[in-house]
């Protein structure tokens, strides 16, 4: 959490600095714009906070025991670089990162109900996000822009060195997201704050330990705030 922490000052400061140059520019006399201006126009970066909640998942592993995996609710940072093609479509890339214990529960099924055995343990990993997706614009209302998004990518996990259970194996997941949300300006038009509601889909994390496949689908919900800044 304290890595997490430090990363998203360090983002933080640096988007901060980004954005008090773009509003000292603005407020330049302004110059003729070049081809290069154009295309730039077209981009935005935004820096999120988000809060992150997973549903529990289970499933049957080789052995066979029921294994039911319990992610512990944590926060994380979303880095999103936007390029709008047009007024009403664009497309988005992504990352983010976090840091959550995975919980397992293991029972052994072929006991009987009074007799079974059950015990647990948690990996700790920092969790990764690489993607690409599209983006809708919906025009303005009260100077609101709602927008929806979609896309796909890779959800990475790397064990902490000191929290991974002894396990050391990191693996990486095929991820789908979709996205709702709105965003506002507040100084002008280059800077404003965004909102949204994100959802990922990937499979249950088993770090390429057999006894940890559930073969479960898992996935995240994530309200996510921050603001972005337009070039």
């Amino acid at each position: 959490m304290m890595i997490a922490t430090r990363r998203l000052c360090t983002f933080g400061a640096l988007f901060l600095s980004l954005t008090i140059s773009s509003i000292a520019a603005s407020a330049q006399t302004p110059a003729v714009e070049t081809a290069a201006d154009k295309f730039f126009a077209h981009f935005d970066l935004a820096v999120s906070a988000f809060g992150e909640i997973t549903p529990n998942t289970s499933g049957l592993n080789y052995l066979p025991q029921e294994v039911v995996l319990s992610p512990s609710t944590t926060v994380g940072a979303l880095f999103e670089l936007r390029y709008t093609r047009s007024p009403h479509i664009g497309v988005t890339l992504n990352y983010g990162f976090s840091r959550y214990t995975n919980n397992y529960t293991f029972t052994d099924v072929a006991k009987t109900p009074s007799g079974a055995l059950q015990y647990s343990f948690g990996v700790q990993a920092q969790a990764a996000e690489y993607s690409l997706g599209y983006v809708g614009h919906f025009g303005e209302f009260m100077g609101i822009h709602p927008f929806v998004g979609a896309g796909g990518g890779v959800m990475a996990f790397r064990p902490t060195p000191g929290g991974g259970s002894g396990i050391h194996v990191g693996e990486s997941r095929g991820l789908a997201y979709y996205a709702i949300g709105a965003e506002a300006p507040l100084l002008g038009d280059n800077f404003g704050i965004r909102i949204q509601f994100r959802q990922q889909f990937f499979g249950a994390p088993d770090f390429n330990q057999n006894y940890l496949a559930n073969g479960a689908r898992s996935s995240t919900i994530q309200p996510t705030a921050g603001f972005f800044l337009r070039f």
